[in-house]
């Protein structure tokens, strides 16, 4: 045997079968590949086995023709960046997850107009409950500074609430204020909102200043009503789809909704075609892991495959319709592009969230958690305060072993600390989830038709869409 040839050993991966096909997930490469017999063997029995002693299992049942042949196509995968062991390449290509700041949150207010049943902040809410515009003035300085320090070409001023139309005078005054400010850079307004308190006014400013509009809104009528009342018992939805015509004429494609799918509304695929039957252009979806009212969250082993299978119906129909960007594809966009997740977001790295008094923090989800304060807006980051938040998946115990670390990154934050009380503890339900999905979605790509998959991988790794991609990571 020629000695050139390398026998796999200690090599992370995982075997996906459908039918007599049977495709594998390598961890450290990040990617996938087919593969058959005598390669899967010599894959399985070369975690623990040396050399020779896989000659002396496997060359009586193979052939040393059919071995060779298969150590050479291992050959190629190696050349490629698979099938390497351990911390031999600790990640492929660029990570848009790094240090430099590029993503500013503004919780403009903690004030709400609803009382979202699964809302995690409703007791978490500070002093002062609105934001003055000289304080995200002053936010908005530290981020267009760091973005020059830095060379970097563009970022995100995402404004945040509670209910962020509650104070859009803030929102009016700091949009202007940040388009001029930052004319040189690339930059991008995104709003996130409940959709209530939108008027004719209001959405032509969305489009004048050309602000990325995401509602939060849970699918038709009685769910919506029923998981996201009013604070006095006001109907949602009639609120919510009062200029929704007029919303969607004129924002186009920077319009989306984003559902939180509960034990309520744990239908995925009927949720996404309700939202997109009222004209959403765009419909992302989320699992509701963690609650105040438990009784909403998929907590419950039956409540996640359940959730699961909604998802692969989804994605089951987009692929048939052809439409590869749908609210699924972001799972084959990253696998495909062999993209290795070493943080679940850029929570105190990358990103970070502005309260309304003008303190930093490391993410909305600590809004009102004093000992996250990483420092304030006029007196900068306290010292190493950026540090802090640089650990790794593979510096989490529980989540270095874990052959979807890549993928999910260690899960989120928030989510961690809520339930475990720890940012180093994984969330069981999480982690469950993430690898009943990983697994259902490699399964539907296995069982594809060949003209029909190749149709999927071109969509998801053609030019295009690495420029796309290329994008959405310089914006962190």
């Amino acid at each position: 045997m020629d000695s050139r040839l390398t026998f796999p050993h200690g090599v992370e991966f995982k075997i996906f079968r459908a039918g007599r096909r049977s495709l594998i997930y390598d961890v450290e490469g990040a990617g996938l590949f087919f593969a058959e017999e005598p390669a899967l063997s010599l894959l399985r029995l070369g975690r623990t086995m040396e050399k020779k002693a896989l000659m002396r299992v496997l060359e009586p049942r193979f052939g040393r023709r059919q071995i060779r042949e298969s150590l050479e196509q291992m050959a190629e995968l190696r050349a490629r960046g698979f099938l390497l062991e351990r911390g031999e390449v600790k990640r492929l290509g660029p990570s848009g997850e790094g240090s430099r700041l590029q993503y500013l949150v503004l919780l403009v207010t903690s004030r709400c107009n609803l009382a979202c049943r699964y809302c995690f902040t409703r007791e978490r809410r500070g002093e002062p409950p609105d934001m003055a515009p000289a304080t995200a003035k002053k936010a908005v300085d530290l981020l267009v500074g760091r973005l020059r320090r830095d060379n970097t070409p563009g970022g995100t001023i995402c404004f945040f609430g509670g209910e962020p139309l509650l104070n859009f005078s803030c929102i009016r005054e700091t949009a202007s204020y940040a388009r001029e400010k930052g004319k040189d850079l690339s930059l991008t307004l995104s709003l996130v909102t409940n959709g209530t308190l939108l008027t004719p006014s209001i959405i032509a400013f969305l489009k004048e200043h050309a602000i990325e509009t995401r509602i939060g809104i849970d699918g038709p009528r009685d769910v919506e009503d029923s998981i996201r009342p009013g604070a006095c018992g006001e109907k949602a939805f009639p609120m919510v789809t009062r200029h929704l015509p007029l919303l969607i004429s004129t924002l186009g494609d920077s319009l989306s909704a984003r559902a939180t799918c509960t034990t309520e509304n744990n239908n995925p695929w009927e949720v996404y075609r309700s939202l997109k039957a009222l004209g959403f252009p765009r419909v992302d979806l989320g699992p509701c892991l963690f609650s105040p009212d438990k009784d909403l969250a998929l907590r419950e082993k039956a409540h996640l495959r359940t959730y699961v299978k909604g998802m692969v119906a989804l994605k089951r129909e987009e692929i048939k319709e052809g439409a590869y960007q749908g609210g699924t594809s972001d799972f084959f966009r990253r696998v495909l592009l062999r993209k290795k997740r070493l943080y679940a977001c850029g929570y105190g790295r990358s990103t970070v969230t502005v309260e309304p008094s003008g303190a930093i923090i490391p993410c909305y989800r600590f809004s009102g958690m004093h000992h996250f304060t990483m420092g304030d807006l006029w007196k900068g980051f306290s010292r190493g305060a950026e540090k802090e938040y640089g650990k790794t998946v593979n510096d989490l115990p529980r989540c270095r072993v874990c052959w979807a670390r890549y993928y999910c990154g260690g899960g989120c934050p928030g989510d961690r600390y809520d339930l475990n009380g720890s940012l180093e503890k994984p969330v069981h339900e999480f982690c469950s989830y993430l690898k009943q999905s990983f697994s259902a979605m490699l399964r539907l790509f296995i069982e594809l038709p060949d003209p029909v998959r190749e149709g999927l991988i071109n969509a998801m790794t053609g030019p295009m869409e690495r420029r796309k991609d290329h994008e959405r990571e310089e914006k962190g």
